[in-house]
Order: C-alpha cells, then structure tokens, then sequence
C-alpha cells in the first residue's frame, strides 16, 4: 500500500527518510524491516496482517518455520523480524528497570551509618600496606 502525501505516492522507506520513523505506523515501520511483500500482498499489508497475528512484542517469540508458512517469508527476513522486536523487547525491559537515584542530603543532616556486623564489606577486612618493603 502505498501512500500519497504532497501529491506524490511515497512507500514506507521514503516516509521515513522524509517525515521520520516517529511519523509511520507501526505496520509501516514493521514494512521498512520487511522491505518487501508476499504473493497478493503488498509490504505494508502484509506488515498488517503479521501484527494482527502478532501483537505487541509476541513477535520476538514467533516460530520462523509459521512465518515463513503462513505468511510466505523466506528465513532471512523472518529471522531479522524477529532479531528486531527480541531487541526492541530487550530495550523496553531495560527503560523499566529501576535506576539508582541519590538523593541530595540536607546540610544539616547527619551520614547515614552502617553498623560493623550490617557492612557488606566489613567481612573482607582491611589492608595495611604501610609496612611493605619497595
């Protein structure tokens, strides 16, 4: 399926180059991957038929052998498919993660201490190296 904006027919790749990747649906976004179509198909439909099989990231977990059955790609493009939603899965995971923030103490406020026992560390002792000889 093409597209025409501006009075000219534009597919998914040079949407992207011109516009964006923010600006494509996700079938066209998923149509850039695939770079072609299938028998009857154009890419972007074809790209829209697969999300409606597969929603959301459950694609990173698609069988190569029913995509290439069902939809009619070859390996290489089905493998590369599903390299990409497994990274973007991956990606979205880490963005969730929860990050470490330090919070500013107050001037007045005294360090937080840790009991000798309650030291991670305190287990592996300390070092003296003034003694060694050079």
């Amino acid at each position: 399926m093409q597209t025409k904006e501006n009075g000219k027919i534009e597919w998914p790749k040079e949407k992207l180059l011109h516009y964006g990747a923010d600006k494509l649906t996700k079938s066209e976004l998923l149509a850039v991957i695939l770079r072609t179509g299938a028998k009857n198909l154009d890419v972007v439909e074809l790209a829209k038929n697969i999300l409606r099989r597969y929603p959301k990231f459950s694609l990173a977990g698609a069988d190569v052998a029913e995509l290439e059955k069902t939809f009619g790609l070859d390996a290489a493009r089905a493998c590369g498919m599903i390299a990409c939603f497994e990274l973007g899965k991956r990606m979205a995971a880490e963005e969730k993660k929860p990050s470490v923030v330090m919070a500013d103490l107050e001037a007045d406020s005294d360090p937080i201490k840790i009991a000798p026992e309650e030291d991670p560390l305190a287990k592996f002792g300390t070092a003296n190296f003034s003694k060694i000889k050079s």
